[in-house]
C-alpha cells in the first residue's frame, strides 16, 4: 500500500466519533478497506483475531500528540518543559501549545516537525504491524 493511501486511511477513521468509521488492513491481498456508519462498507464481520487484518488506528490510540510536542520541547525549548507540561493539564491544550510556540516564533518550526515526527510514528507502527508500505 502507498504511504499516501496509509495517511487516507488515518483520517478516515479520525474524521468522526471513536467508532463511527473504520479501515483495515488486509495483508494477504495489500488492500485498505472502510466502514462507516454512514454506508461506506467494504468491511463485513471480521474476527478481531485474524491475522490477515490490520486496524487502522486512530491518532489517539497511538499516543501521538502529547510525545511529540515533548519531543519538540526538548530539541527546540529544553527549559521551557515546566511550563508546557502545565499546559497539558487542561483541556485545549494543543491550542495554549501552539499559541505558546507561535510568540516564542516557533510555529513553522513546530509544524515541520511534528509532519517529520508524525511520519516517523506512523512508518513505525505499519512496520510493527506487517503494513507493507510503498513510497
Amino acid at each position: 500500500m502507498k504511504y499516501v493511501d496509509f495517511i487516507k486511511a488515518i483520517v478516515f477513521v479520525n474524521s468522526s466519533k471513536y467508532g463511527d468509521k473504520v479501515a483495515a488492513y488486509r495483508k494477504d491481498t495489500n488492500e485498505l478497506l472502510f466502514r462507516s456508519v454512514d454506508g461506506e462498507d467494504q468491511i463485513g464481520p471480521v474476527p478481531v483475531s485474524d491475522p490477515n487484518y490490520v486496524f487502522i488506528p486512530r491518532k489517539g490510540d497511538l499516543h501521538l500528540g502529547r510525545d511529540i510536542v515533548m519531543q519538540f520541547v526538548a530539541e527546540f525549548i529544553p527549559n521551557e518543559r515546566g511550563y508546557v507540561d502545565f499546559l497539558f493539564r487542561k483541556e485545549g491544550a494543543f491550542s495554549r501549545f501552539k499559541a505558546y510556540v507561535d510568540e516564542k516564533g516557533l510555529l513553522e518550526k513546530w509544524y515541520e516537525f511534528s509532519e517529520r515526527q508524525e511520519e516517523k510514528m506512523l512508518r513505525r507502527w505499519c512496520s510493527q504491524n506487517g503494513v507493507k508500505l510503498e513510497d
